[in-house]
């Protein structure tokens, strides 16, 4: 999960013309990756934040109660 994210954060920010000239199979990839993520349903959107967060919640509390 950690590593689906990792991707989607480095792929948020739009490829530019220098690496477009360097690898641009790559760079196209991002691209329809990027527009593929911007068209998903927002109902897409809201299952991946509820999933991150029943994960982040349960894992909060157990670090704050072994901490204080």
């Amino acid at each position: 999960m950690l590593g689906a994210i990792t991707t989607m954060a480095s792929y948020a920010t739009a490829p530019k013309p220098m690496f477009y000239m360097k690898h641009p199979i790559q760079a196209m990839r991002v691209r329809r990756f990027r527009n593929n993520v911007k068209d998903t349903l927002t109902s897409q959107r809201f299952l991946l934040g509820l999933g991150a967060a029943a994960v982040a919640v349960p894992l909060g509390l157990w670090v704050g109660r072994r901490m204080g």
